[in-house]
């Protein structure tokens, strides 16, 4: 019982995390801060201690629990809530993830079937030459074919080689690669640290959006790598949709920005500021996807310059590469 108060104080308080939302984008939004799921902070950091069983398993369904009950759910919802955060800490584990990995190919093959195919072809590398990848490249990796996991799992191949482009980068809902960072800002140590710590860990990021987007509970989903022209999906280069998604998330925050910096803005009712914020980030996502079609069709290179062009002179979001 005393353990089950501490942990609840350390939830209470932001010192532990538990599973988040069940919305993803209410979840990326989140994870636009610096959050990590079942995680412990500690000094402006994150640390992600999923794996650290048999106790973190424990933990965090105390964790879990009191975030429920924070959230205002009804009790005869936090029993399916808790079954729901139990599933994903165990597709964390390493064997139970196989497992699922094989129960969802065969379920749905056409949808689960390539990823479960790319992680186990990729499991021809063993894990330590994996966790050399890992300790070389500070950056979050989306793979998106066989060639991109094997490129994300050896050290060296994730450069351009054999005219092949680079496995894309993990993007926020701010356009911003998300990357481990090194310790005391060296990055020989940050290498060793992303090689031999068993826990990821995310610096903290502050912002003047984030805050009021998570207090309005809006949900903002990472952008789109996808552009239809006249009904029919654009030829685009992963430098392409990389390019296009960095730009619509960086249209999000400056298109938030703008309003919640308007000085009569906590003057309107939640739903006024909610609604307010949901046209704005609607509007600027959809004017970069008009003048990704206009760049494509003339055609030119797709930049940042030519997609957010003005745009890139107002408050970015904090963070992004130089």
């Amino acid at each position: 019982l005393l353990l089950f108060a501490g942990i609840a104080e350390l939830v209470s308080s932001g010192r532990i995390t538990g599973a988040g939302p069940k919305d993803e984008g209410k979840r990326k939004t989140l994870e636009a801060t610096g959050w990590q799921p079942y995680s412990l902070r500690l000094g402006g950091d994150f640390h992600q201690l999923i794996r650290f069983d048999p106790l973190a398993t424990s933990v965090f369904m105390v964790a879990d629990f009191v975030e429920a009950m924070q959230g205002g759910m009804e009790a005869q919802e936090v029993p399916g809530h808790l079954l729901h955060a139990l599933t994903r800490q165990l597709q964390d584990k390493p064997f139970i993830s196989g497992l699922s990995g094989i129960f969802m190919a065969f379920m749905d093959d056409e949808r689960y079937g390539p990823t479960f195919a790319r992680r186990t072809l990729g499991a021809v590398v063993p894990n330590l030459v994996a966790y050399g990848a890992r300790a070389a490249d500070p950056r979050r990796r989306t793979p998106e074919s066989f060639l991109d996991t094997l490129r994300s799992r050896i050290p060296g191949l994730n450069e351009k080689m054999l005219n092949l482009e680079q496995v894309p980068e993990y993007l926020d809902i701010y356009g911003r690669p998300v990357e481990r960072p090194g310790l005391l800002g060296s990055p020989a140590l940050g290498a060793a640290e992303r090689f031999l710590s068993p826990s990821v860990r995310m610096p903290e990021i502050t912002d003047e959006v984030t805050p009021h987007l998570l207090r309005l509970g809006l949900s903002i989903t990472t952008p789109s790598k996808k552009l239809e022209i006249d009904g029919k999906p654009a030829p685009l280069s992963v430098e392409d949709r990389q390019v296009l998604r960095m730009a619509r998330g960086m249209g999000t925050y400056v298109a938030a920005h703008r309003v919640v910096t308007e000085p009569d803005f906590l003057t309107l009712s939640v739903e006024e500021q909610r609604d307010a914020l949901e046209r704005a980030i609607n509007a600027e996502r959809n004017r970069v996807s008009r003048a990704a079609r206009q760049i494509i069709q003339e055609p030119a290179p797709l930049t940042l310059e030519a997609l957010l062009g003005e745009v890139l002179s107002e408050e970015l979001p904090p963070g992004l590469p130089d």
